[in-house]
């Protein structure tokens, strides 16, 4: 019997959600340097380029699957007999010569666009055109399908480490694809076993005795915590409007790496507390510019991806997060102050809150089957507008990759806006920099570059900061 995996939860809501214009894909735009895929004609070797995509996933069966659901029993991932790479990997151009500008408008315009989800959900699109001899990657693929941290690894089968081509032509592969009866047992079966876990589990915290009793608790007040905060309003505000128009904006900036390191060295925290209190900031300063008043916000939340694998064990490509809701301090004026909330928000919200633990066994219980819990309880966090941005932090490969001879310049990564929600932040590390992607409802926020500003004026502010707190403690010494 051909074998099926089952998409999990949280996987499913992602497609449920795929309204007429949400648009649930992640994705990234990849800058290569000067590249040999580009002829001494001037050509590009397109061909050669699909081949090394087509090569480097090979050993990622779940791009050469589509979905498939059964009505009551959910959806499986399935061969798809009529794959070929050429279906997925297209050629674009922005008008020579090209810079960052025309590569974002271009991207938005590709961002724009659905996924086919009669094939595997994903596509990249190579762009030319770009001045010095460069090239880009505009690569899409359903939140469904992979997560963040996933996408990464994906990236991870194209780019290699040293500037070589060795990945090959894809290789034959035997399509085995299941009849309905077999998917309609395999995911029946997956139901009982997600069952079977969460009996053991049960059963092992029994034998535990008291001792489980306090864990056991962590997890309910975890989960209380999540859904109370996750079925009430966020503040209104200009950045979410009644219904997400269906036409993206994109762009991107780069901040380095050595200075957030300073900020944080400065002030203490990590490198996450620096890149959201640059979201936090940031966006007070765009909130202002367009005329809110942002001192009166009392509540302004982010949809917080939180990986799952170091705290499970969980691999895999498809979904293993959390997600849960981060307070972010909009209304305090004052940069130091700012970022010392942002600190003890994220402590609380990792360390004391149990949040993260309750949503996880919120999505465990989800996969026990029948309406899905998780896809129910979002849209009643988008209807009662429970947030207002999603912001999601990766850490990527910090040594330099190439596609075939051509280095990775630059990773922008991007994160889908769901309803009511206007701007997303994804932020990536790669290379010595923090690379944020940032994707808009174009109707909403038409000058994302000048959010851009908005978002290195803070940074700018963090680093005077952190600068005069360095003095400080020097005099003292």
């Amino acid at each position: 019997m051909a074998h099926v995996d089952e998409l999990s939860a949280t996987d499913r809501a992602f497609l449920d959600l795929e309204g007429q214009f949400h648009g649930m894909h992640v994705g990234a735009v990849v800058v290569l340097g000067p590249s040999d895929l580009i002829g001494p004609d001037g050509a590009v070797d397109f061909a050669r380029l699909a081949a090394l995509v087509g090569g480097g996933l090979d050993a990622v069966p779940r791009f050469r699957q589509k979905v498939a659901r059964i009505p009551g029993l959910g959806a499986g991932w399935v061969d798809d007999p009529d794959y070929r790479v050429e279906h997925h990997v297209h050629r674009a151009a922005v008008p020579r010569p090209g810079g960052d500008a025309e590569l974002f408008a271009l991207a938005g315009a590709l961002f724009s666009r659905a996924l086919d989800e009669r094939r595997p959900l994903w596509e990249l699109w190579l762009v030319e055109g770009l001045a010095g001899g460069r090239l880009a990657l505009v690569v899409k693929a359903h939140h469904s399908l992979v997560d963040g941290i996933g996408g990464i690894a994906v990236l991870a089968s194209i780019a290699r480490p040293s500037p070589e081509d060795s990945r090959g032509s894809p290789r034959d592969w035997q399509v085995s694809p299941p009849t309905r009866l077999a998917l309609a047992r395999a995911l029946a079966t997956a139901h009982l076993h997600h069952a079977g876990d969460l009996v053991r589990d049960l059963g092992a915290s029994l034998a535990a005795g008291p001792a489980a009793l306090g864990p056991a608790r962590d997890v309910v007040k975890g989960l209380v915590g999540t859904l109370r905060t996750g079925l009430s309003p966020a503040s209104a505000t200009l950045l979410n409007p009644p219904k997400v128009g269906p036409t993206r904006s994109f762009a991107g900036l780069r901040l380095d790496l050595a200075r957030i390191r300073t900020i944080r060295k400065a002030l203490g925290g990590t490198v996450n507390d620096v890149a959201l209190a640059v979201v936090t900031g940031g966006l007070r300063r765009t909130l202002a510019r367009m005329g809110d008043d942002v001192d009166a916000i009392r509540s302004f939340r982010a949809l917080v991806p939180v990986n799952l694998r170091v705290r499970t064990g969980e691999v895999g490509i498809g979904n293993h997060i959390s997600l849960v809701l981060a307070e972010l301090p909009i209304a305090v004026p004052d940069a130091r102050a700012r970022y010392e909330r942002v600190r003890t928000n994220i402590a609380r919200l990792k360390q004391e809150s149990h949040e993260i633990e309750g949503a996880a066994y919120f999505e465990k219980l989800a996969d026990l089957g029948g309406p899905n819990l998780v896809s129910i309880t979002f849209s009643i966090a988008m209807r009662l507008r429970a947030f207002n941005v999603v912001v999601t932090d990766m850490a990527g490969p910090q040594a330099r990759v190439y596609v075939a001879r051509s280095q990775v310049e630059a990773l922008y990564p991007l994160v889908p806006l769901f309803s009511h929600q206007a701007i997303g932040v994804a932020i990536l590390g790669y290379a010595g920099a923090l690379h944020f992607g940032l994707q808009a409802d174009e109707a909403v926020v038409p000058d994302l570059d000048l959010v851009c500003r908005d978002f290195e004026a803070c940074f700018d502010e963090l680093c005077e900061v952190a600068a005069a707190s360095a003095s400080a403690v020097s005099a003292q010494n």
